[in-house]
């Protein structure tokens, strides 16, 4: 794999953790695969985070990047899956991260919480959701889920 970060480990979740911008702006951070960080009014947001191996039918990784840091590392408020792939929920990784955050919500499409629920996570850490069904988080984030087609 020789695919390299500008920053990992402690030195990126420091980056995360002090950055403060103004509130009409946010930061983000790729953390491979389709995995992001947004942090946006002190909330830090995940998108599909892999931070594990995944395994193809060969048993090789199928990463192209290194994971940038361990999900128990990680300090989050919300995590958001998109859809049930493996690269987009990743259970190792949901598992420690909501271990390491108990006040953590995994925001899912709401066909998806049983999944969720039979990797071990807490239903209250849950929050399932169907199309259109708009939301407000802390500090006024407002998601509103839409549905695509994914192959």
């Amino acid at each position: 794999m020789s695919n390299k970060w500008y920053k990992k480990g402690n030195d990126l979740l420091r980056e995360i953790e002090e950055t403060s911008l103004p509130k009409e702006l946010c930061s983000l951070w790729y953390i491979g695969q389709m995995g992001m960080i947004l942090k946006w009014k002190g909330i830090v947001l995940c998108m599909d985070p892999v931070l594990g191996a995944m395994p193809g039918e060969d048993g090789e990784d199928r990463r192209n990047y290194p994971i940038p840091f361990l999900p128990e590392e990680l300090r989050a408020d919300y995590v958001f899956c998109t859809h049930d792939h493996g690269d987009h929920m990743h259970q190792e990784t949901l598992v420690k991260l909501a271990e390491r955050n108990p006040q953590m919500k995994i925001v899912l499409p709401l066909p998806l919480v049983e999944k969720a629920l039979s990797f071990g996570i807490p239903r209250e850490q849950l929050l399932g959701l169907c199309q259109d069904q708009e939301i407000t988080l802390e500090e006024g984030i407002q998601v509103n889920p839409a549905a695509t087609a994914h192959e």
